[in-house]
């Protein structure tokens, strides 16, 4: 029986602003204490990054999701996700690149695209395979319950 396929669309969609902030929150929290300056309402600025993180990212996010549950249906290979998954990330990354392509930022949309989408597909295959792991763990006790053992 395989995994519910709606809590993996869900996570698809909704995790790749999120980890996408996540990333570039560290890039800003790392330049800014290089440069000696302080962490001043750090958590305020990265709670506005987050909302125009779903704000801009969320066409992307959609296709991304489309995507992967495509490959995904043709071709359940984790490796063959993986690279799916970067290199929609890497097309993503580019193209709100290219949309922000004014800002000292926008060149660190690729590489954070990239990371995104391989972060988030790794997150949905660790899920695959605990959920598999805990059917598994739970077989003897159903045949147990049937009768069947």
């Amino acid at each position: 029986m395989q995994p519910s396929a709606f809590p993996r669309h869900f996570l698809r969609f909704m995790l790749p602003p999120l980890y996408a902030t996540l990333l570039f929150g560290i890039y800003m929290a790392a330049a800014t204490l290089v440069q000696g300056e302080p962490l001043e309402d750090f958590h305020l600025v990265m709670l506005v990054v987050v909302i125009y993180a779903y704000l801009f990212a969320s066409l992307p996010s959609l296709l991304f999701a489309i995507v992967m549950a495509r490959v995904q249906r043709r071709r359940d290979e984790p490796r063959h996700r993986l690279i799916v998954a970067s290199i929609a990330g890497l097309i993503a990354g580019g193209l709100l690149s290219l949309v922000f392509g004014m800002g000292a930022s926008a060149p660190l949309f690729v590489p954070l695209g990239l990371a995104t989408g391989l972060g988030v597909e790794a997150s949905i295959l660790f899920c695959d395979r605990q959920e598999r792991r805990q059917r598994r763990s739970d077989l003897p006790v159903r045949l147990h319950q049937s009768g069947l053992n």
